[in-house]
């Protein structure tokens, strides 16, 4: 639930600079408005694997995989810059950022105890 607001508070916002906007940014700006408008229906509907479009042997669709390159490149770029700057010695607690990007890893793959959580609202405790 709160993946859905957060996408459908992105997705009125960039509506709200579609019709503000009087120049031609307005239609770039519609390439992200579509992929964040079903961002906002996939995670509404708790169907996050719609997102790409992956099939039963894993391949992604990739007309999907366009439509969705605008959110995809922020957070690879968002990434790489973490990364930048635990390489050079910029972020204050290199160790505590590599965790950080390792939990972020282990989220993307969940284990049993994980993929049951993420059918829930409860908090997730992990046994340390």
């Amino acid at each position: 639930m709160k993946f859905s607001l957060f996408f459908l508070t992105l997705t009125a916002y960039l509506i709200y600079l579609v019709l503000v906007i009087e120049s031609n940014v307005k239609y770039i700006l519609s390439w992200p408005l579509i992929n964040l408008g079903l961002m906002t229906i996939a995670y509404s509907l708790n169907k996050p694997e719609i997102i790409l479009g992956k099939n039963s042997t894993g391949k992604i669709n990739k007309l999907l995989l366009v439509l969705n390159l605008p959110w995809l490149l922020l957070t690879w770029s968002s990434l790489y810059t973490a990364l930048l700057l635990i390489k050079k010695g910029e972020a204050e607690n290199k160790e505590d950022a590599l965790k950080m990007i390792e939990k972020s890893r282990s989220l993307a793959k969940p284990n049993a105890a994980q993929k049951k959580w993420l059918l829930t609202d409860k908090p997730y405790k992990q046994n340390v």
